[in-house]
């Protein structure tokens, strides 16, 4: 279960690799907060799938958890290249 659920989440957080953002450019204190949401969304992955929900209902509930925390992630980036200027 867990195995599939690592692979569900990966498949809804390549979206931020697939906007241009290299996690490993990233500060320290964002790229902790990205894993850290990363472990919340594979144990709830985990759990829908042990509690018999089908992987597209899990899909459905990461996709929409994931939409709002994407709005967010993207406005911090913004913002700190913003602060920090062009590389």
């Amino acid at each position: 279960m867990k195995d599939r659920a690592d692979e569900i989440v990966a498949e809804t957080l390549s979206a931020v690799t697939e906007a241009g953002v290299e996690i490993s450019a990233l500060p320290p204190e964002l790229r902790a907060s990205i894993a850290s949401h990363q472990t919340n969304l594979t144990n709830l992955a985990a759990a829908l799938l042990a509690g018999g929900q089908s992987e597209e209902v899990v899909r459905s509930t990461l996709n929409q958890l994931f939409a709002s925390y994407k709005q967010e992630l993207a406005r911090t980036i913004v913002a700190l290249r913003e602060q920090n200027g062009p590389n």
